[in-house]
């Protein structure tokens, strides 16, 4: 069996909704994804999944089960290591895009390396213009977010996740804002970073563009109903 790079074991999200009631989220969610894998997650709205992707992603705890980074829990860690692993080993894209408008296209890439990096500077820019430059926005960069169409603004926040080099890419509904063409362009640069190893996640309500993954799983309810793809 490939070297597990995420899993979630038995996890559970439970949030209160008034002085007694509880809303079950997840209800002893089993998931895992190998180094390299390439997996989508389908269900309809309120599944789960956005939930799902969040906890996986460490920007938020299970209240029952564990999420394990390479075989390692993360059960107990500070704040402080969960951010560490959110910033060195995650990369995240989202369908808002979730861009700083007053920045250029340039200091949005380069922001994830201003936490603790220890880079200088010219460094941490040089890789940034970089990847403005693999994903076609070289000649944007001074550009910000108002001044760029819905799919060059998600070409810097993939350029901007992939800045920290990370082993793992979480994205959720990344093409939901942009036209079919401009969304399969997208969906093309997963395909390379797919390519090169890394293992990436992508909600998704598309049918099609969880055709791209090697595996689909799908939720409904708060649990995984059933896995479609290879094994």
């Amino acid at each position: 069996m490939a070297e597990s790079a995420l899993e979630a074991r038995g996890v559970w999200k439970t949030y209160h909704t008034g002085e007694e009631a509880e809303l079950h989220a997840l209800q002893g969610v089993d998931v895992r994804l190998a180094r390299g894998d390439y997996v989508a997650l389908m269900g309809p709205s309120g599944s789960g999944k956005t939930t799902l992707l969040h906890l996986l992603g460490a920007l938020d705890e299970p209240t029952k089960g564990e999420i394990l980074y390479g075989g390692k829990s993360l059960a107990g860690l500070s704040a402080k290591e969960l951010a560490r692993i959110r910033g060195r080993h995650v990369g995240f894209v989202f369908q808002s895009f979730n861009l700083v408008p007053r920045l250029s296209a340039l200091e949005n890439v380069m922001l994830p390396t201003s936490f603790g990096s220890g880079k200088p500077r010219a460094e941490r820019k040089a890789r940034a213009e970089a990847l403005l430059a693999r994903v076609g926005l070289a000649d944007r960069a001074k550009h910000t977010p108002a001044e760029l169409s819905g799919g060059q603004k998600q070409r810097v926040a993939i350029a901007r996740a992939l800045v920290n080099d990370p082993a793992v890419l979480l994205a959720d509904e990344p093409t939901g804002n942009l036209d079919s063409k401009t969304g399969q362009e997208i969906l093309a640069i997963f395909d390379e970073l797919r390519a090169e190893g890394r293992t990436v996640l992508v909600v998704t309500h598309d049918a099609g563009v969880a055709q791209r993954a090697d595996r689909t799983v799908h939720m409904k309810d708060g649990h995984v109903v059933g896995t479609s793809g290879v094994l």
